[in-house]
């Protein structure tokens, strides 16, 4: 397999060989030369496959046309890929909540987690028993900090259990949610999980819950619109990192140690975030455990380093509005 690919900009002509990720898909690329930003040409997964010498691994793996990578389902109704990348949750409510995002780097790492996911496709659409039952999810998560089953969810929302049953498994297509085969019980739902991670998050006045990753522990309290105190460890020392979150989950307060830095590691695969990229994203005492921790565990793959503050507004972006009541955000520009 070949990782080396020359982009060239169909602008200015400049070419640039580039190192291809092997497991993730670069939606967007900016020449270097003229500072045009690209994006695949329709069909295309990727800018290698459009402007490269060689097209991404995936496509060299399975064929161009094939299923296996970004574009192996079509784009559903309610995305809006050309409005900066916007899926309409429910009427009014606009995700992700890009307004949420100035630190260009977070804005870089966001584009390339959505592009390797396709979740602006899969999220698209949602249907009205889908998104019921999934904001009974998160709720229960914040309530509970424990699984969500059926019996539960059918009393929240009431729909009958077969209503739910057939919206978990919508849900879990579309890669909102981890089931259980059997049971159908939820075990995680971003940015919650039931399941014991390094990142546990405080509510204040609520449940503790645990976190699937560093992003979502930033971003939970924004999306209940409560503060939280965030308990999490470096993950190359095991020093731990604490973090409180203010105005309403909106804005970083205190944070210890004051050099805390997050790896946003990009990985997707099996059609689910929780056990893939979400266990790249992790919290570190200094920039200096950091690189040790890449140096030392061969972390060589796509990722972003984030000061915290980058890393919460990738948080907001990404799980502010989801609990939005409809007509609330009406095009991803509401204030911070």
């Amino acid at each position: 397999m070949i990782l080396s690919s020359t982009i060239t900009c169909p602008a200015c002509g400049v070419a640039k060989a580039e190192t291809m990720p092997v497991d993730a898909c670069l939606f967007f690329y900016t020449c270097t030369g003229c500072g045009t930003r690209l994006r695949p040409k329709p069909g295309d997964c990727c800018v290698f496959c459009s402007y490269g010498s060689v097209p991404c691994p995936p496509v060299q793996s399975l064929g161009r046309g094939s299923t296996g990578c970004c574009r192996e389902a079509p784009a559903r109704e309610g995305a809006r890929p050309e409005a900066g990348g916007l899926v309409d949750l429910r009427p009014g409510v606009a995700w992700p909540m890009w307004s949420c995002v100035i630190d260009p780097t977070a804005r870089r790492a966001l584009e390339v987690g959505l592009a390797a996911s396709r979740w602006l496709e899969k999220w698209a659409g949602l249907e009205a028993d889908e998104d019921r039952a999934w904001r009974a999810i998160l709720q229960g998560f914040a309530r509970t900090g424990q699984r969500q089953d059926i019996a539960s969810l059918a009393a929240a929302t009431g729909l009958e259990a077969p209503a739910v049953a057939a919206s978990l498994r919508g849900l879990r297509r579309r890669d909102m949610v981890v089931l259980d085969d059997a049971s159908l019980d939820v075990s995680a739902a971003y940015p919650f999980c039931a399941w014991v991670t390094e990142h546990r998050v405080a509510i204040v006045r609520g449940e503790s819950v645990h976190s699937l990753c560093a992003i979502d522990a930033l971003g939970a309290g924004a999306m209940l619109g409560r503060d939280t105190v965030i308990e999490s460890f470096c993950r190359f020392c095991g020093a731990p990192v604490r973090i409180a979150t203010r105005d309403a989950g909106r804005a970083l307060g205190s944070v210890s140690p004051s050099a805390a830095t997050v790896w946003a590691g990009q990985r997707y695969l099996g059609n689910c975030s929780a056990t893939s990229a979400c266990t790249l994203k992790a919290f570190f005492c200094s920039w200096e455990h950091r690189d040790a921790w890449r140096a030392r565990d061969g972390r060589d793959g796509v990722g972003f380093a984030l000061t915290l503050e980058a890393a919460q507004q990738m948080g907001l972006a990404l799980f502010r509005p989801l609990l939005m009541p409809e007509r609330v955000a009406e095009s991803g520009r509401a204030t911070v």
